[in-house]
């Protein structure tokens, strides 16, 4: 944890490699737990040893269109280059997935959790539910969302009317239940 997640236009994966290798970034391997069977993701490290997972397909995200997913954005540091980045009920439904997606090898992770509420900080009233659940298209990946949003309402996020509603639609995750989890799944003790 702790690295820069990139996702590359469709059909630009190789010439975002080549950048990324001319800026003298190293390819390496994927570690196990970086491992996902719905993905292509190559990793590398940069010179100052920051590590990047560049995503060129996304198996979520087939069949729905690049630009209604993501919103041109402006860096602060680099100016000239377009950047897109995941609109908000983009950006939940992968940080919901990927939350999933590790449940059962590595349990859930306290500071994914985290991701979910900064996005809901700046973006909370963008963020459309039933976007999030078209883009999951999994009701028990969905039902995640609801219960996150239950975790962080109950512990004082603004979530905004909508938002609230719906976080009221099935049970909170509770911080125990998360803390717990994150103890007991890599060693597959049992948690009831």
């Amino acid at each position: 944890m702790g690295d820069v997640d990139l996702v590359c236009v469709p059909g630009h994966g190789e010439a975002v490699c080549r950048v990324f290798e001319g800026a003298g970034f190293v390819r390496g391997q994927s570690p196990k737990e970086h491992d996902h069977d719905d993905e292509d993701t190559q990793l590398y490290t940069g010179p100052q040893g920051v590590s990047c997972d560049l995503h060129l397909h996304m198996q979520m995200f087939d069949g729905l269109p690049f630009d209604a997913l993501t919103e041109p954005v402006a860096l602060g540091l680099v100016k000239g280059v377009a950047v897109r980045r995941f609109e908000p009920s983009a950006m939940v439904a992968h940080l919901t997935q990927h939350f999933y997606g590790h449940m059962d090898d590595i349990g859930p992770v306290l500071l994914w959790v985290l991701d979910f509420a900064f996005v809901l900080r700046k973006d909370a009233a963008r963020i459309d539910p039933e976007k999030v659940r078209a883009i999951l298209r999994n009701d028990v990946i969905y039902g995640l969302f609801l219960r996150i949003l239950g975790l962080l309402h109950q512990h004082g996020e603004e979530l905004g009317p909508v938002l609230t509603d719906y976080a009221r639609r099935a049970p909170a995750l509770l911080l125990g239940e998360v803390l717990r989890q994150r103890r007991l799944v890599p060693w597959r003790v049992p948690s009831a």
